[in-house]
């Protein structure tokens, strides 16, 4: 009896330790850049100063940032108004 509850507490806190670390992971993919809103190519064609200011800070970090929606759609408006279209 004594080898039954002490495999059921291993169970029990093996699977406590499995769902504090798939919590774990799963928050860090929340990042500031996560919750920002998603201006579209449009809207940075029209925002001069917020597409200099997205294009400054995804150069700062292209590691993180660069395949991030804002700054995809903020290199895809300078380069529409670049190109004249």
């Amino acid at each position: 009896m004594t080898t039954q509850r002490c495999s059921q507490l291993t169970v029990s806190t093996w699977l406590t330790c499995a769902v504090l670390l798939s919590g774990m992971i799963a928050l860090t993919g929340c990042t500031k850049e996560a919750l920002e809103p998603v201006n579209t190519v449009e809207w940075y064609k029209a925002h001069e100063a917020e597409r200099e200011a997205m294009l400054k800070k995804c150069l700062d970090n292209p590691g993180q940032l660069a395949e991030t929606p804002n700054c995809v759609n903020a290199k895809e408006a300078a380069s529409r108004l670049f190109l004249g279209s």
